[in-house]
Formats: C-alpha cells, structure tokens, sequence
C-alpha cells in the first residue's frame, strides 16, 4: 500500500511539473508573439528578429541560439519537399508543450501566430505545396513534426561502437600506408647508395646517365620482388608508388584510340552530379522561393538537368562496349581464361571501395553537420540501412528494397544493375567467341527487344509520365522502372554490339575476319565517308533528340497521352545507346581527328580513374552540405552550377586519398596474391 501511495503521489508531482512547465511556456510565448508589435529591446524581441517570417524561411539559426533563454524550432509541414517553419522561441518550451498547446485548440496569441505562417500554404496555388494543402485541409493539426535541431547535432562523446570501429579503420589504413611508403623509401635509399658505391668504384661509369637511370628502375623492381610477402604486402600501401600510378599520363605516341573514352567517363559524372544536386536540392532543401521551382524545371536551358539520367545510361554504354571488345579479345585470343578469376575480379574491383565508403557514409556521416535541418538528416539519409545493407553487398538492392524508401545510400542502385549486366554477359560472350556470332547477335537483339517491350508495357501499365517529377511518377517510378535491370539493360547490350564491331575492326587491321557481320559494319563506317557521315548524323540527331523532347514533357504538363509516354520509355535507352555506339565508332577507329587533342588530353587520364570514388562519394557531400545549411536556400541557376561545382570538387579531393588508401593496394594486393606479380 505504501509503494502504491508513493507511486500516486509521485505521478500527480509529475503531472503537477508538466502542468507547471506548459504554464510558462504559454506566458512566455505570450511574450514573444506580443513583442513581434513592440518596439521595445528584449531576448523576445531578438528572438522574433531571428525567426523565419514566412514559408520556409529558416531565420537565423546561430544568432538565435546566441540569445539568453532561446531555442531554435523547427516546425514541419512536409518533409519532401520540405516544408518547414523555423522559429526562435523560448527555451522554457518542450515538443510536448508545443503539441499540448496545437491540441488543445487554444486561440493564444502564438497559435495565432502559427496560424498566419500555414494560411500561406493555404493561400497559395503552387503544384510544389499540393501535398501541404492536402494536409492542412485534412488535419487540425498543422503540422506533421516539431522538432529542435540542436539536440540533434552529434560530437565525438557521443560515437556509438561502430562509428569508433570506422574510424580505427581508418587510422590503420593510414598507418599501413605510412609504413608502406616508409619501407618503398627505404629501399629506394638502400639501391641509390649501392648505384653511388658501384659508380665511386668504377664499376658503373660505363654507361650513360639515361642507361643508368633505366638500370635503377628495372634493379627497384627486382629489389621489390625480392622481399618477403609481408613486405611486398605492406609496399602494396605506399602512398609514393599509389600517387605515381593515379597521376600517371600517356605520351602522345603511346596512347590508345579508348583513350578517349575517359573524357566521356569524366563529362558524364559531371552530369551525373549536376543532375542529382539539382533534384536533391529541390526534394531536401529548404528553398525560399519554392513557388518559382516549377518554372525552373519547365525552362529550356533546365533541359540538361531533366535528361541528366541518361549520363548513367552512358556509363551502361561504356561498361558494356569495354567488356564486348575486352573481353571478346580475350577470348578470341585462343588463352585459356579463368571465369572464376574474372568474377572474383570484378567483386575485387568494386566491393572494397563501395564498402568502405557506404558504412562510413552510414556510421560517420551524421557527426559532421549542424543546422537548421540537420534534425531529420540522419533519419533521411540512412532509413532502413540496419535491416537492409546486406542487399548492396550482394548486389541485389535494386530488387530487394524498403517500401517507400531506397535511402541507405542515394545512387547505389547503379553498380547492382552494373553487377548483373557484367553477369549476364559472360555466358553470351562465351557462345559468341567461343562457337557462333549468331549466338551473341542474337541474344543481344532479343534482350534489347525484351528491354525495350517490359519498358514501354510497364509505363503504359503504371500510367508512367515522361516528366520525373509528375504526380504519377510518385508511386512505383523508381522501383518498379527505374531501378530494375530490364528496363536499363538496353544500352549496355548495345555497347557490347559496339564491343564486337570495334574488336572486328582491330581483327580486320591485321587481315582477320572474326566475325563477317560486325566486319562488314565496321569497314563500312572506316571506309565509306557517307556512311560515316551518316552514323555522325544520326547518333547526334538521337541523342539530342531525346534530351531536348523533355522540354516539351516539363513545359506541358500533361499534354502527352498515356501512349506517347509508353512510346518514349519504350524507345529511350535503345536509342541513347544507339545514338552513342554511331557518334563514338567512327572517332574510335581514327576519324574526326580534329577531336582527338582534346579527347585524348592527359587531364583526362588521373580524373577518370577518380570517377567511381566520385560517383559514390558525392551524394554524402551533398548530403551534409544541404542538410546543414544555415539558412533557406534561393533557387536559381547560378545557385545550382555553384553547387554542382562545390560538390563536384570537394568529393574528388575526398576521394584522392580514398583512392590511395583502398582502391590502389586492392589492385596491388590482387595482382601480389592472385596472379603473384
């Protein structure tokens, strides 16, 4: 009975607390939503001047939190787009006084006050405010979440395990790489003083200079191979070695007509990331202006951003033009080849870099910002990643994906989708080299075939628009269309025909005929003008085509029938594809040399070997730069360059060292534990 009795009077001292907590909170909001008319000096008044004064504008968030007796509050109406209010109130408030006072229907002054801030969303007729207007006609709350950002900003007291594990991680990849480089110049110092004995004593003065400079480098080699495998680990690390080989360049007469290949590698991930901060700012940002987005995207000169998905169709293109004539040269050759090896590979290549930069976007990325909208970052940015990331280490999270979310980490879809093409090739390269061409002909039609009907039945089915962003879209668009590797598998399956043709031109400079059809194709471009005239003419109209028609699709919103649409997504990776293999065949085999300075430029050669890292890497920058911004964002187009640019740069020079850390001594150690070179 006495612990029952204490209980009782324990909850009505509680009750009594929070009744007494909402009593001054209501007094001095009060206060504050009274001094938005005084003209007095207050913290209230100083409060109300660092308070957002209409839809999504942020205020000031640090000067807020500089006063006596304030907190900063963040007021949501919709989380994407973001639709928010940021208030600088009193910090006597909780987000339960806050709810206690929206529910209680109470007609104070602040309530009042909230009540002018959503009668714009209201008021307002903009197609960007429609999921709001929706809900405030729906709700008698106006708002879906309260929240104060400051509790949400993380330091290093607070690294849970497996923050600290990643960060151990990265401590011993850079002491590994320490000593690697350590040992590399230790030896390099050991050889230098043998050279200078033996040049002292004679024995060396024989030759000139430039033999034996030629002399020391082929000695440093053996000198390496003569180590143990433990060094010869460690010198896998080294950070002298790594820089030299990442930043190495071609002379002129060594270069490889693929070479040009690496421009478009580095324009397309240039694409790549101008696309996505255009599109994450609009959905995560808070913007000011959110009523002009829509002009924005309709414009003419915004039609490079709405087509910015085909800058990944081009990476499905190059991925399979390299493997269709790679690998066809390889087996062509009469080698035995090891399919074990060439998947392990593959895994080898990708796995290790991918890894390392999704947990550490997952574990470290939320104690990096702070801000007004850093309260929801975490939430958004890594949703689900504890139940799902198994699926992006298998390569599957393209079809085993979260309802309603795919977040763990933005723009992962693209290498399982890469993964299965590579997979699904293998057999077809093998039936084409090994024992028909028809066989890879063949397969290859068909799948382009199949693409091409499960895109234009899936659209037509799911009333799919061709505007991204159309209300249609909102459902089923990105898992059901997508993402899946039928719907993107056409212009990988066409750059393997251009694999076969580019391989049968190689054959056909040494008097080979390989394959009658693609040597049949590719003497026609090599020697006919007009019909390399042609391709140019066609592969151009097809790309531009198809960027430049989504001008239409944005600046007439619903004008296109449920059969146009169906039509497009039918015809547009094929044609993309297509477009590309008859514009870049012709460069490649020597034509339209006047493009070669600048296709070939050495820049090219270091950036390109940058762009997976930079393709992974750049969504945690934008991530954490838009997330902490300081105050509402404006938007407009010299806005977005300068953050295209901004985030473009600050992951490349993130993933320089990522790249001499991992991705190089992953390559080293391969080559030192499989092949034993």
């Amino acid at each position: 009975m006495q612990r029952q009795a204490n209980l009782i009077i324990f909850s009505l001292f509680c009750l009594y607390c929070a009744q007494a907590s909402l009593t001054q909170c209501r007094n001095d909001l009060e206060k504050w939503a009274r001094s938005i008319y005084s003209t007095e000096s207050s913290n209230y008044k100083d409060m109300v001047l660092y308070s957002g004064k209409w839809i999504n504008d942020l205020g000031l968030y640090y000067p807020c939190l500089d006063v006596d007796s304030a907190e900063y509050v963040i007021f949501e109406v919709e989380e994407t787009p973001a639709i928010v209010f940021g208030l600088c109130l009193p910090d006597s408030c909780t987000i339960s006084d806050y709810w206690d006072l929206l529910k209680g229907n109470t007609t104070s002054s602040f309530t009042k006050t909230l009540a002018k801030y959503t009668s714009g969303i209201s008021q307002s007729t903009s197609p960007r405010l429609e999921k709001s207007r929706r809900f405030l006609a729906s709700s008698n709350i106006p708002f879906r979440k309260i929240s104060m950002p400051r509790h949400h900003v993380y330091g290093i007291g607070d690294f849970t395990p497996s923050a600290t594990l990643m960060l151990v991680i990265c401590i011993l990849l850079i002491i590994l790489a320490i000593i690697g480089t350590a040992i590399e110049f230790a030896l390099m110092s050991i050889r230098q003083v043998s050279i200078i004995s033996l040049d002292s004593s004679g024995e060396g003065s024989s030759g000139s200079s430039e033999k034996s400079s030629l002399s020391v480098n082929l000695d440093m080699s053996q000198t390496y191979e003569n180590q143990s495998k433990s060094i010869r680990v460690l010198l896998c690390f080294s950070l002298y070695t790594n820089f030299n080989k990442l930043f190495a360049v071609k002379p002129e007469n060594k270069k490889d007509p693929l070479d040009c290949l690496n421009a478009v590698r580095v324009l397309s991930i240039c694409w790549v990331v101008f696309g996505h901060m255009q599109l994450f700012r609009a959905q995560e940002s808070v913007v000011i202006n959110i009523d002009s987005v829509p002009d924005f995207f309709s414009h003419f000169a915004f039609t490079i951003v709405n087509s910015a998905p085909y800058s990944v169709d081009t990476f499905f293109w190059l991925s399979g033009f390299l493997q269709g004539y790679l690998m066809t040269q390889q087996l062509a050759s009469g080698k035995k080849v090891s399919w074990s090896l060439i998947v392990a590979h593959r895994f080898i290549r990708i796995l290790p870099l991918y890894m390392f930069i999704f947990f550490f976007g997952w574990t470290l990325t939320k104690y990096a910002g702070n801000g007004p909208k850093w309260y929801n970052a975490e939430e958004i940015m890594h949703k689900d990643c504890s139940s799902y990331f198994w699926t992006y280490m298998l390569f599957i999270n393209n079809f085993v994906i979260p309802k309603n979310t795919n977040n763990c980490m933005t723009g992962a879809w693209y290498l399982p989708n890469d993964m299965q093409f590579f997979l699904v090739s293998l057999p077809v390269l093998y039936l084409y080299a090994k024992h028909s061409r028809i066989y890879g002909w063949g397969l290859l039609t068909m799948g382009i075939g199949f693409s091409m009907i499960a895109n234009g039945a899936i659209s037509y089915n799911e009333h799919f628009h061709a505007k991204l962003d159309h209300p249609e879209n909102q459902k089923q668009y990105m898992d059901d269309l997508y993402y899946k590797p039928y719907c993107r598998i056409a212009p990988y399956f066409i750059g393997l025909l251009g694999g076969f043709i580019y391989h049968a031109y190689k054959k056909q400079k040494i008097g080979e005929d390989f394959d009658p059809l693609a040597g049949s194709i590719a003497a026609g471009i090599n020697k006919n003008r007009t019909i390399r005239w042609t391709c140019y003419a066609i592969g151009l109209f097809l790309i531009n085509f198809f960027i430049f028609i989504q001008y239409d699709a944005y600046s007439s919103n619903d004008s296109w029938s449920r059969r146009q649409n169906s039509a497009y997504f039918a015809f547009q990776r094929f044609s993309w594809g297509l477009g590309l293999n008859l514009f870049f065949l012709p460069i490649l085999m020597g034509h339209m040399s006047f493009l070669r300075p600048f296709l070939q430029s050495n820049w090219w050669i270091p950036t390109a070997k940058l762009v997976f890292g930079i393709y992974l890497f750049h969504m945690i920058v934008g991530d954490v730069y838009f997330y902490s911004q300081q105050v509402s964002y404006f938007w407009c187009q010299m806005n977005l360059l300068l953050d295209a640019i901004f985030v473009l740069c600050t992951s490349a020079l993130f993933v320089i060292p990522l790249t001499l850390l991992i991705e190089s001594p992953t390559i080293n150690l391969e080559k030192l534990l499989l092949h034993n070179n």
